[in-house]
């Protein structure tokens, strides 16, 4: 089946030791040779990149199937079609779009440093970091939409991995938030994280998003983090269910979409009888 190639492109030449140890890390199974200073080729068995997709996909349905049983629909039926396929039937369901963002959000949490505000969301980031778009919800809409852009850390402090537990509750305001407990790696990297950056914004990231970016006032040794977003009960029960389940390995599209009301059912039972 032959091989393919990954080309790792630097924007300044990198320490070779820390190239083989990263990729290494990753996969021991491909060749890593150097093209140039900043280019270097990692060729991958075929085989390799099927057996991926393979398990890619298998995660993925199993993610899904843990989200739609905490959805609550009785029932459903999640199955495999094909290679890269995943039918879900959900009997009884109303609220299809609801369903649809629960399923397919990819839920890539990450908490990330802000470095500054960005001039413009075109705005080249300095080296390190990432230029990321925040989002809040419009109070006269209930959409999300753009508010402001900002350069962030490109390396993660903290993962969605490291979480233990996430859970939807009420604010003093009234609005709903989604507290998050991380587990002992993490809280111990949060502990770190907020002691030595007293005073600076700590981006909460989900997707490439910012929800929000809160000042770190004090250190937090407990490990408890929150997003805030102007939530709905619902959108923030939905959020806490991707959470805790982890998140997709891979982005989730909907190819079809298909709706089978009550009337079809009434509809064959009168023309059967008129058939009669």
């Amino acid at each position: 089946m032959g091989t393919r190639k990954l080309y790792l492109v630097f924007s300044k030449p990198p320490d070779k030791s820390v190239v083989e140890d990263v990729v290494r890390n990753q996969d021991r199974t491909g060749e890593l040779r150097q093209q140039s200073a900043e280019v270097w080729i990692y060729a991958v068995p075929a085989k390799e990149i099927q057996d991926f997709r393979e398990n890619v996909v298998a995660q993925a349905l199993e993610k899904i199937r843990n989200r739609v049983d905490a959805f609550g629909v009785s029932e459903p039926s999640i199955s495999r079609e094909g290679t890269q396929r995943i039918a879900i039937q959900l009997p009884g369901l109303t609220d299809t779009k609801r369903a649809i963002d629960l399923i397919g959000k990819t839920a890539q949490l990450e908490f990330k440093l802000v470095h500054s505000q960005a001039s413009s969301p075109t705005a080249a980031p300095p080296p390190g970091m990432q230029l990321l778009s925040m989002k809040k919800k419009d109070p006269r809409t209930g959409q999300l939409v753009e508010a402001g852009a900002f350069f962030v850390e490109r390396r993660a402090t903290i993962t969605g991995d490291m979480l233990t537990e996430a859970h939807a509750e009420p604010d003093p305001n009234g609005q709903y938030e989604v507290r998050m407990k991380l587990d002992r790696r993490g809280t111990k990297l949060f502990d770190k994280v907020t002691r030595e950056n007293v005073g600076k914004n700590l981006a909460i990231v989900l997707d490439d998003t910012i929800f929000s970016a809160p000042t770190i006032k004090v250190p937090i040794p407990d490990g408890v983090a929150v997003i805030t977003g102007s939530f709905t009960p619902e959108e923030a029960r939905d959020l806490a269910v991707v959470l805790r389940e982890g998140a997709l390995p891979a982005p989730v599209i909907v190819v079809e979409n298909r709706a089978v009301g009550p009337s079809l059912g009434s509809d064959s039972i009168v023309q059967g009888i008129f058939e009669r």
